[in-house]
């Protein structure tokens, strides 16, 4: 062959250096009709792959997902509506009756809810623990518009082989059946209004829902992803009503008080309430007034929680006055003691002057004392100007320790004694004088 012909397009066929140099070795074995072949398959190959679109990284797990499943691949984004709507199709054919919506249940899982077309009848026998609380929950459901639960393996059905599928379909009898009117969505709204100025403060819009029944309607809402739940239930003449309000400050377990979620907007709200505003609950459907009424708590239930807020703030204070974290504890008990000696760590930040009338004269401290005839003062009093002591002290704020700045203590218009000397090191008492005062604050960069 010529130079050019060894060189022809025709006459070559690329390969990886590792095969190439194999093939190279080993003439008798790799004949040229094999090369040739080897060549005409990959051009035929590569043709089919023209104007095809390239593999993507996801391909494989794509593959995987279709293969795991048994559907297609442009299924999948779907599936999980398809199989619910084939589930109610099945069970709304057992009983034409009825219409049937199959949905996922956060807490249980698979739910079916079965909605009558037509007035049914349906018999139910309810056994075990859950026979008393079907007797009274049905009266609460009709009257009140209340819901009620029961364990799917404690009821009987008889009347609509629907009902007895579905029985089949819960896993070991473990399911629940639940009993509820239609309801309908609500926006709650809370509000306290100062009585003497007129000031008003909301809490926050309340997602919610409302319940009728024959004599009353029942209100409930949740907000602040849980920590506040509201439940009402309201007549229809608007005679009686009972409302429960409940704040519920686990989910701020472990977190920096300086971040807890609404904590200013709890509270102030709950810091009215216990002052006595005026509260008003109101209900819109769609963003228009439903319905409202003014409430009437009861402040004393709400100060053990308004004493906990408060001691949260100094905490907040703190916190920021010493760059330091401090991490809310829910088992925490509050007691006076440490609720003070924070209230205390917290006003040394802009400096007090101390309550004569909380303060036992005389006042003990330690002090260098130096010079001839020492011994002789023991025992006398002496009027000073200004007298001043540094302390160093540490608090507890959700149990967790922290060590204060130097507190500097500053005493005017006292009477001092040196109580006791020894080797340099006195301890003396300050007695107390008309016009004493007693001032502290920390002693920091810029004290």
């Amino acid at each position: 062959m010529t130079s050019n012909e060894r060189k022809a397009f025709s006459n070559g066929i690329w390969l990886c250096a590792i095969h190439a140099d194999e093939i190279d070795r080993d003439v008798n074995t790799h004949t040229v009709e094999l090369l040739k072949s080897w060549k005409r398959q990959a051009e035929a190959a590569t043709k089919t792959e023209l104007g095809q679109q390239l593999p993507k990284a996801t391909d494989a797990t794509d593959l995987l997902a279709m293969t795991l499943s048994g559907m297609p691949k442009k299924f999948l984004p779907n599936a999980i509506r398809q199989v619910h709507t084939a589930s109610a199709n099945v069970l709304a054919a057992a009983d034409p009756r009825f219409d049937v919506v199959s949905k996922y249940d956060p807490l249980y899982g698979t739910a079916f809810q079965v909605n009558a077309k037509e007035n049914v009848q349906i018999f139910m026998t309810v056994g075990g623990k859950d026979a008393q609380i079907a007797a009274t929950g049905y009266t609460a459901l009709f009257e009140n518009g209340r819901a009620f639960e029961l364990d799917a393996k404690n009821i009987e059905f008889q009347g609509s082989t629907l009902f007895e599928l579905i029985k089949e379909l819960l896993s070991g009898n473990e399911g629940k059946v639940s009993f509820f009117r239609p309801s309908t969505a609500v926006v709650i709204k809370l509000s306290a209004t100062d009585p003497v100025t007129n000031r008003k403060i909301n809490l926050d819009d309340i997602p919610g829902s409302i319940t009728s029944g024959t004599q009353s309607y029942c209100l409930q809402g949740v907000s602040m992803k849980g920590m506040i739940t509201l439940t009402a239930d309201v007549s229809h003449n608007g005679e009686s009503s009972k409302v429960n309000f409940n704040i519920n400050t686990e989910s701020w377990n472990g977190r920096e008080v300086s971040q807890l979620p609404w904590f200013n907007k709890i509270a102030t709200f709950i810091e009215a309430i216990v002052e006595k505003w005026e509260l008003d609950l109101s209900v819109e459907i769609d963003g228009e007034p439903s319905a409202g009424m003014a409430l009437n708590l009861i402040p004393e239930y709400l100060v053990p929680l308004s004493y906990a807020l408060s001691y949260i703030h100094k905490a907040r204070e703190l916190s920021s006055f010493l760059q330091k974290p401090i991490f809310f504890d829910a088992r925490f008990r509050l007691a006076e003691q440490s609720n003070e000696e924070l209230a205390t760590s917290v006003a040394m930040i802009d400096g007090y002057y101390l309550d004569l009338n909380n303060i036992i004269f005389p006042i003990s401290g330690r002090c260098v004392v130096n010079g001839p005839d020492i011994g002789k003062l023991i025992g006398n009093q002496y009027e000073f100007d200004h007298y001043e002591a540094i302390e160093r002290k540490q608090v507890e704020i959700f149990g967790q320790r922290l060590q204060l700045p130097p507190i500097r203590r500053v005493v005017k218009n006292g009477a001092m004694e040196l109580f006791s000397w020894e080797d340099g090191q006195g301890v003396v008492r300050i007695h107390h004088r008309p016009g004493i005062s007693v001032f502290s604050h920390y002693i920091t960069d810029n004290s």
